[in-house]
């Protein structure tokens, strides 16, 4: 082993000597390449076999062999020499750690990530030596090579929360220091960067059913928006830029917020769908459900409110963003909005008041900006008009009008419910949802909205036929056709007033006759006088003309 290890690094010096004598050749690089397989070899031999190392000086060890092949290669101009020792590092460190995993049993969970944080510690201190030997030079392969190196550390870290939340961070920001070195990589290459360091460890943290997911992307999107931010493009992402063209950094900055803060509502969503499935489990424990009850409403919140903050950031925020948080919100709020139209019986309390109320931000984010989110039509996520495809801008506001409608309605009877778990509170809350929407028509009219009104109306006349009938009783149910009849009344009486006739519309009363000045003789001199008197330029030009 010492030999072979004195072999090594004799081959390394030689190496050295041959490229001085022959700079353009491949022997000082075949003789590196040995060199440095060698060593990895010999040392895993004597971490593994022998004993004579532990795992976390192996790794140490392991990262200090590549890195000085890194630097020799950095420094001959070789991109192809320094992208095949960056793979050496996975290409042995992938196998020694599946089969020194293998002798652990599954139950022992913390020897298990101690042990596998020394391999992925050592791949991610290999893929930085690779975007290290980056700097300064167009080796774009080399960056390639260094990001599936990245890859295999959070595979291999998977399992264990801890590491792959610190392995992300890490990763996220290799990626965002290199998006400011020049020779820029091209969009392609950034892209397939951010995507591997932010939706990589986001899928790796949601597969340990842990909180660590939730937080994890939203420290990058909240650091990406930071960072955007203060070097000025956020807001400057053109996805029409072809994909082999070099991306400044104001560009690759804000193509990292717009992934970051996309992946943000997807992991919002699953995690929510995850602890909800776990809190209807709890439900039957009542100790456990005290500690675990409330984790889908803490996310479903979570949820909303970004969505909220995003829709009322537009324009300024990116549409498509938007649109996928709205999606997911739409999901989270529809777990509990049935609650308030299908019976008394089957609500949970305060679940739904609390995530149904919250869904009101939301509604009013809408709301407000409601124009801006549809004045260019319906964009893909990448951000391209789908060809072949005219979306109508006027169908889809009502689809999204109708539905936020309903959504923000749905918190009257939670709340009621939340208030009195009674029959009689649940019916008088839909009294007031009927009527709710019926003054609002009445006011969209009022103001000449006539499409928006006349179909609020419609909505509000076929909730009292087809569900207060069926749902509400007794006085109740008269009460909401009595009110609601009395709206429209008053409404078509006040309409017809003949002092709300509009100033436009009147006839113009014709003006009196003005009198005509008398015609007397004027003095001579006073007529001249009155004469307009020329200026003496124009005079002047007239006669040269």
């Amino acid at each position: 082993m010492i030999l072979a290890a004195v072999i090594c690094g004799g081959l390394a010096v030689t190496s050295t000597i041959v490229h001085k004598k022959q700079p353009d050749g491949v022997s000082s690089s075949a003789l590196l390449i040995v060199a440095t397989l060698g060593g990895l070899a010999d040392l895993w031999v004597a971490v593994f076999n022998l004993g004579w190392f532990g795992e976390a000086l192996g790794s140490v060890l392991t990262v200090v062999i590549c890195a000085g092949a890194l630097a020799l290669a950095y420094a001959w101009k070789k991109e192809v020499l320094a992208v095949v020792v960056t793979a050496f590092a996975p290409l042995f460190i992938l196998p020694a750690a599946a089969n020194f995993l293998s002798m652990f049993p599954a139950d022992q969970e913390v020897q298990r990530e101690i042990h596998n944080g020394y391999f992925a510690g050592s791949l991610i201190a290999a893929a930085i030596c690779g975007f290290a030997a980056r700097w300064g030079r167009p080796w774009f392969k080399l960056q390639t090579t260094a990001t599936i190196t990245y890859i295999c550390a959070m595979l291999l870290s998977a399992p264990f929360m801890l590491s792959t939340f610190l392995l992300g961070v890490v990763g996220f920001a290799l990626v965002t220091i290199i998006s400011f070195v020049p020779p820029f990589a091209s969009r392609q290459l950034h892209l397939s960067g951010v995507v591997a360091v932010v939706i990589i460890p986001s899928v790796c943290l949601l597969s340990s059913n842990s909180w660590a997911a939730v937080v994890f992307i939203s420290l990058v999107t909240a650091c990406a928006y930071i960072i955007a931010r203060v070097n000025g493009g956020i807001f400057q992402a053109d996805f029409q830029i072809p994909g082999t063209e070099p991306l400044p950094p104001q560009l690759a900055n804000a193509f990292a917020f717009i992934i970051s803060a996309g992946t943000l509502p997807i992991v919002f969503i699953i995690r929510f769908f995850q602890w909800y499935a776990l809190d209807s489990e709890l439900r039957h424990s009542p100790a456990e459900a005290s500690a675990f009850g409330y984790g889908s409403i803490i996310v479903a919140v979570g949820l909303l409110l970004y969505t909220a903050a995003v829709v009322w950031g537009l324009p300024r925020m990116p549409k498509n963003v938007a649109w996928i948080s709205l999606m997911c919100s739409f999901l989270a709020v529809f777990t509990y909005a049935p609650r308030s139209w299908v019976g008394a019986d089957s609500m949970r309390v305060p679940d739904s008041a609390i995530v149904l109320v919250v869904s009101l931000a939301l509604a009013v984010a809408l709301l407000y900006r409601h124009q801006y989110l549809l004045e260019t039509g319906l964009r893909g996520i990448a951000g391209r008009e789908i060809p072949g495809k005219q979306s109508n801008s006027e169908v889809t506001m009502l689809v999204i009008g109708v539905v936020t409608l309903v959504l923000a309605s749905s918190a009257i009877p939670a709340v009621a419910m939340a208030i009195s778990t009674t029959k009689l509170s649940f019916m008088v809350a839909h009294v007031l949802i009927s009527v709710s929407w019926m003054l609002g028509a009445v006011y969209l009219l009022y103001r000449n909205n006539s499409k928006p009104g006349l179909m609020l109306a419609i909505i509000a006349t076929a909730k009292l036929v087809f569900y207060d009938l069926s749902v509400l009783g007794g006085l109740v149910q008269a009460l909401a056709f009595l009110i609601c009849g009395m709206v429209l009344l008053v409404a078509a009486i006040t309409r017809e007033k003949p002092n709300k006739t509009p100033p436009q519309s009147r006839v113009p009363q014709p003006q009196p006759p003005m009198p005509q000045q008398s015609q007397q003789p004027q003095p001579p001199m006073q007529q001249q006088a009155q004469q307009p008197q020329q200026p003496r330029m124009q005079d002047q030009s007239m006669d040269r003309r």
